[in-house]
C-alpha cells in the first residue's frame, strides 16, 4: 500500500499543472486582443456617375448618284433624221492631203465617160470621218437555192478622232440544229492623215481568225499561219474599208465621178489584195429604213468563183452603207438593207 503523502503529492503536481495552463491561456488571448479588429464596415457598392455619351451626329450623307435605267434610243428610220443624227453625236473629222486611195481611170470600155477628175494627185486627197453611229440592217437571202428573210445585221462604228473601232454583226436563218448562224468582223486602230489604219481585224465564225497589221515592219500577220502579206499606207481590212470608202466620198465627192474606180489594198483573215471599185453612179432606194439617195458602187470579181460586191452609200448620211449585197457565182446571195440609225 502506498503512503498517503505520495497520494498528497501527485494530486499537488496535477493542481500546479492547472493553474499553469490555466495562466498560458490567459496570456495567448492577451497577446491576440491587439489583432482582433472590429469588423469590417459592411461595404457598399456604389454604382459610378454614369457620364452621358454624347450623341453624335450622323454622319454626312454623300447624295446618292441615281443610276437611271438606260433609255432605249429612239431609232430613227430616215435618212434626213438620221444625217442629223450622226453630225450632232461628234462632228466629222477632216483630214486634208492624204493618199489613202488610188483613184484610176476604168478599164477600155467606160474610159470615155471618165474625167480628169477621177484620178486626182495623192496630194489633193482628203478624208472625213463620220461620227459615231450605229446602223441597222434586214437581211434576206438564198443558200442552196433556198430562199430566207428574217436575219438582222448590225454595223457600231465609234471614233474620238484618235482611236476608231467597228463591229459588224449578223443573225441570220440556218437549216442546221442550231437553227441560227451568227458571224461578226470587227476592226480597231488609229485615225491618222489618211483616215483609218487598222492595227487588228478579227472575223469570226465557228472560230476567229485575226489579221495583225505591223506598219514599223511594212506587214501584216494573220492568225491562220498563212503567209505574212506587204502593208502600205492606206491598207484597209474588210470592215474598215466601207468606213474609209465613206470618208474619202464625203470629203471630195466630185473626185470619185461615175465610171471611175476607187482602189483599195484590203486585208481579209487569210490574205490580203487590191479590192478595185467601180463608181456606178447616184441610185434612190426604197429600204426598209425608208427613201435614200445612194451612190452605188461594185468590187470588180478578179477571181474565178469569187463573190460580187455591191454597196449603196447614202449621199445624205455621210455616205455610210445602207445596203450591201453579195452574189455568189453557185446563185446564193445575200442582201442587208437599212433600217434604222442611232447612236452607240
Amino acid at each position: 500500500m502506498k503512503p498517503v503523502w505520495v497520494g498528497r503529492r501527485a494530486l499537488g503536481l496535477v493542481l500546479a499543472v492547472g493553474l499553469v495552463h490555466g495562466w498560458l491561456a490567459t496570456q495567448v488571448q492577451l497577446a491576440d486582443a491587439p489583432r482582433r479588429q472590429a469588423p469590417l464596415p459592411a461595404i457598399r457598392l456604389v454604382t459610378p456617375t454614369q457620364v452621358p455619351t454624347q450623341a453624335q451626329a450622323p454622319l454626312p450623307v454623300t447624295p446618292e448618284t441615281v443610276l437611271k435605267p438606260n433609255q432605249p434610243n429612239a431609232h430613227v428610220n430616215s435618212a434626213q433624221a438620221a444625217i442629223g443624227l450622226i453630225a450632232n453625236k461628234n462632228p466629222p473629222v477632216v483630214m486634208p492631203d492624204a493618199p489613202p486611195a488610188r483613184a484610176s481611170t476604168p478599164p477600155a470600155p467606160v474610159q470615155a465617160a471618165t474625167s480628169a477628175a477621177s484620178s486626182p494627185a495623192a496630194n489633193d486627197v482628203s478624208v472625213q470621218l463620220p461620227g459615231s453611229t450605229r446602223l441597222t440592217y434586214d437581211i434576206s437571202g438564198q443558200t442552196q437555192h433556198q430562199a430566207w428573210d428574217g436575219g438582222q445585221a448590225q454595223l457600231i462604228w465609234q471614233h474620238d478622232g484618235n482611236q476608231y473601232q467597228a463591229r459588224m454583226s449578223w443573225q441570220m436563218p440556218d437549216r442546221g440544229a442550231a437553227g441560227v448562224r451568227r458571224n461578226s468582223q470587227t476592226s480597231v486602230g488609229r485615225v491618222v492623215a489618211g483616215g483609218l489604219q487598222p492595227e487588228r481585224f478579227a472575223d469570226r465564225a465557228r472560230s476567229e481568225q485575226a489579221a495583225h497589221f505591223e506598219p514599223q515592219l511594212a506587214r501584216v500577220r494573220f492568225s491562220a499561219n498563212t503567209p505574212d502579206a506587204p502593208w502600205q499606207p492606206g491598207t484597209q481590212d474588210a470592215l474598215s474599208v466601207w468606213l474609209q470608202l465613206a470618208s474619202l466620198l464625203a470629203a471630195n465627192p466630185g473626185a470619185y465621178p461615175t465610171a471611175s474606180q476607187i482602189t483599195l489594198l484590203t486585208v481579209t483573215a487569210r490574205e490580203a489584195r487590191d479590192w478595185v471599185f467601180l463608181v456606178e453612179g447616184p441610185q434612190s432606194l426604197s429600204l426598209p429604213g425608208g427613201p435614200v439617195q445612194t451612190l452605188k458602187l461594185s468590187r470588180l470579181p478578179q477571181r474565178e468563183y469569187e463573190a460580187a460586191l455591191q454597196v449603196w452609200l447614202a449621199t445624205d448620211m455621210h455616205y455610210l452603207p445602207v445596203r450591201l449585197r453579195t452574189e455568189w457565182p453557185n446563185g446564193d446571195y445575200r442582201d442587208e438593207q437599212w433600217r434604222a440609225t442611232d447612236v452607240p
